[in-house]
């Protein structure tokens, strides 16, 4: 998986934006619980390499990626809502 080897290189993940959530057109539905799980997962693996991870700035109009994640995904995801 990419994220094993992101983490085992020691890859420097500031700016990437690796916490955002992913963009789900309205007509493919919610994820299932288990995309949900491991996406969760995944960011559980990054905020434990690097917290900052988590309040790190969009250049947009958001601000944080907690900031974008509340205003953007409009019910898709089952933990958010």
């Amino acid at each position: 998986m990419v994220v094993d080897v992101l983490l085992a290189r020691h890859v420097n993940l500031q700016g990437c934006m690796l916490m955002r959530l992913p963009h789900i057109p309205r007509e493919m539905g919610p994820p299932s619980a288990e995309t949900e799980q491991r996406l969760l997962s995944i960011y559980e693996r990054f905020i434990q390499r690097d917290p900052t991870l988590a309040t790190e700035r969009h250049h947009g109009n958001y601000g944080s990626v907690v900031h974008e994640a509340a205003e953007v995904e409009q019910g898709c995801f089952s933990d958010l809502h």
